[in-house]
């Protein structure tokens, strides 16, 4: 039997089963059905591809910020310097490391991704393990997309015992790849700006078309300013790591 499971009621096992999860993937990307699947979806396999779909999300908000003045401000006034810096800091890890930000990484560097992994897309078992759920984003990705995912997502909160068991997992489950730890550190912020946009996902006009809500404009506005504060909170969050860095 299977019941609902709070992302943030968690035992120390769940962080576990988790990474047990991708290690299971990983023993299985060398079969005939692994290799006949395609990329993942928004999958990211080049340093110039992230930064692309950053640029197109950006401009999607872009379109509708002017109507916004809280949100025109903190893309305007926070997000976008912060961007600038921290391409200009990936470009520079890569070129130090002698890395191509630009061509997609090689096939054997790949990795079978959920794409939407966390512990917000899980179920439990009467014995207590997890079940992970919703696989139709999966497929090939890098996976320094995948585990930089997984640390970020907003839809669960890791502690630091859990983030650090996470990470060091992934670079010893990816160790072969020579590439995966500079990546990582390269693109591991991107990706937090990365979620800073897909939260403010609010404000697009068709995510209010396809919802059937009361309160109408009282409802949405309250809606995006709480998304808007959790962008704001999240690219604290980026800056700071990155200074510690």
């Amino acid at each position: 039997a299977l019941s609902a499971a709070n992302p943030e009621s968690r035992s120390p096992a769940d962080i576990s089963s988790a990474i047990e999860f991708l290690e299971k993937l990983f023993e299985v990307r060398h079969s005939a059905n692994a290799k006949s699947l395609v990329s993942a979806s928004e999958c990211c396999l080049s340093g110039a591809s992230l930064c692309e779909q950053i640029d197109q999300r950006r401009q999607r908000i872009d379109e509708i910020a002017e109507s916004h003045p809280a949100l025109k401000g903190f893309l305007v006034g926070s997000f976008d310097p912060l961007l600038i810096n921290l391409v200009d800091r990936a470009r520079a890890l890569y070129e130090k490391h002698s890395l191509s930000f630009e061509n997609e990484i090689s096939l054997c560097s790949r990795a079978l991704s959920p794409s939407d992994y966390g512990f917000h897309n899980v179920m439990r078992r009467t014995d207590g393990r997890l079940v992970f759920l919703d696989f139709e984003y999966f497929g090939w990705d890098d996976p320094v997309k995948l585990t930089s995912d997984f640390l970020w997502h907003p839809g669960h909160v890791l502690s630091l015992s859990e983030r650090e068991q996470f990470e060091s997992a992934m670079k010893k489950l990816y160790q072969a790849d020579s590439g995966f730890q500079q990546r990582l550190s390269a693109l591991y912020p991107l990706y937090g700006l990365r979620w800073c946009l897909i939260l403010l996902n609010e404000f697009l006009p068709e995510r209010w078309f396809r919802r059937v809500y009361s309160g109408s404009k009282k409802d949405m506005e309250s809606a995006q300013a709480a998304q808007l504060e959790k962008a704001e909170r999240l690219l604290t969050v980026v800056d700071q790591e990155c200074a510690r860095a």
